[in-house]
C-alpha cells in the first residue's frame, strides 16, 4: 500500500465523521511510520469544517505519530485510542483535549454479537443388528431335537402284560 491510498482511505472515513461534537479549531499533524507507505498529512479543524490534506502543517496543537492500520482502525472506532496510546501502538506529542476531543468523533465500531451456538446436527441411527444373546443364538440354530421327534418314555403299567396261556 502506498502513503495516497493509505491517506485517501483514512481521509475517506474522516468525511463520514460526526463532527458536532467538535468544539473551537485545531489542527493536528500525523505521520504515518510504515516503511511502504510513510509519510505525513494533517487534520484541521477550522470554522466548523473538517479539513484532510496530505502537507506538513507546522502550527498544529498535537503530533500523532502511528503506523498507517493503527490510524485507519482509530479512525473506524475499532481501536480504543487510550489503549492504543498506553500499548505504545500510537504516540501523542502535545494537547492531549485536542486528541481526546477528536478521538470524540470516530464511532466505536459495533460489538459484535457472539454467533449463537447450535446444536451440533443428529445423525441419523444407523440401524443396529440385534444383539446377539444366548437365547437369540440358540433360536438362530436349528434345534436338533426338533428335526427328530422326541421319544417319550412309557409308563410301566402301559406295557401289555404276557399273554396267559389258554387252558384246555
Amino acid at each position: 500500500m502506498t502513503f495516497f491510498e493509505a491517506f485517501d482511505n483514512i481521509k475517506e472515513k474522516l468525511s463520514k465523521a460526526d463532527t458536532s461534537k467538535l468544539n473551537g479549531d485545531f489542527a493536528m499533524q500525523v505521520n504515518m511510520k510504515n516503511k511502504d507507505c510513510g509519510g505525513t498529512y494533517y487534520i484541521a479543524y477550522m470554522n466548523g469544517q473538517l479539513d484532510v490534506q496530505p502537507y506538513d502543517y507546522k502550527d498544529h496543537a498535537v503530533m500523532i505519530t502511528a503506523m498507517a492500520g493503527d490510524i485507519t482502525k482509530l479512525v473506524e472506532g475499532r481501536l480504543d485510542p487510550v489503549k492504543a496510546l498506553e500499548s505504545g501502538k500510537i504516540d501523542v506529542e502535545g494537547d492531549l483535549t485536542v486528541a481526546a476531543q477528536f478521538a470524540g468523533i470516530v464511532k466505536p465500531a459495533p460489538a459484535k454479537k457472539p454467533a449463537a451456538k447450535k446444536a451440533p446436527a443428529k445423525k441419523p441411527a444407523a440401524k443396529k443388528a440385534p444383539a446377539k444373546t444366548a437365547k437369540s443364538a440358540k433360536a438362530a440354530e436349528p434345534v436338533k431335537a426338533a428335526a427328530k421327534p422326541a421319544k417319550t418314555a412309557e409308563p410301566a403299567a402301559a406295557k401289555k402284560a404276557p399273554a396267559k396261556k389258554a387252558t384246555k
